[in-house]
């Protein structure tokens, strides 16, 4: 007679196992005039892109604390720092639409905010735009015609809208994840919080 083999399914436990996550969402809300805006791209958003680029989905939502209203055609903006802070905003959401690529434009966006503020001229903005231009090699003059189209004011109305229903009450303002959990550590050590939260830590964590 020969012997019957009996198999078992058995439970294993799986609490300690560790889950991955290969990739962090980071949404910043900012104008483009705003010094605590150009200081969080320059010491950390652009930093940490550089370094964890592959791993990071970044959303870049340029409207702040500006208001929008209707008009006959198309939507006017009222912005915290005056009009160069809605021109800017715009600036900012052309890019962001015209290179299709998050990485040139944060490396572009990074560039306006770093070399302006809410005390520079017109004349100034418009050089520092084509000194930008030529850095990242970037094609200005598509910008800048969405910047004066309808689209480009379209466009900043939309991220007005996901900035409404968000209601941040100061800027930069960052979500993580869809979580504002992480905002404190993540303003000050954008690095160290997206090293904390990929799993396994990718090798560009410690070097």
């Amino acid at each position: 007679m020969k012997k019957q083999l009996f198999f078992t399914c058995s439970f294993q436990d799986t609490t300690d196992v560790t889950p991955i996550k290969e990739k962090v969402q980071i949404k910043v809300y900012y104008e483009s005039l705003c010094p605590f805006s150009a200081q969080f791209f320059v010491s950390q958003l652009k930093p940490t892109m550089e370094r964890l680029g592959p791993y990071l989905d970044i959303h870049l939502i340029p409207y702040g604390h500006a208001k929008t209203r209707r008009v006959s055609r198309g939507y006017k903006f009222t912005c915290q720092h005056g009009i160069p802070e809605c021109f800017g905003n715009t600036v900012q959401a052309c890019a962001i639409d015209v290179l299709r690529n998050i990485t040139r434009a944060v490396s572009f966006n990074t560039c306006l905010l770093q070399n302006t503020s809410y005390r520079s001229g017109y004349q100034y903005f418009i050089s520092v735009f084509h000194w930008c231009g030529s850095q990242d090699n970037v094609d200005v003059q598509t910008i800048w015609r969405c910047v004066h189209s309808d689209h480009g004011s379209i466009l900043v109305k939309r991220y007005g809208d996901e900035t409404h229903a968000l209601a941040p009450s100061f800027v930069p303002f960052l979500t993580i994840d869809d979580s504002i959990i992480y905002q404190d550590e993540a303003l000050t050590n954008l690095l160290g919080t997206v090293c904390q939260l990929l799993k396994p830590k990718p090798k560009e964590c410690t070097l």
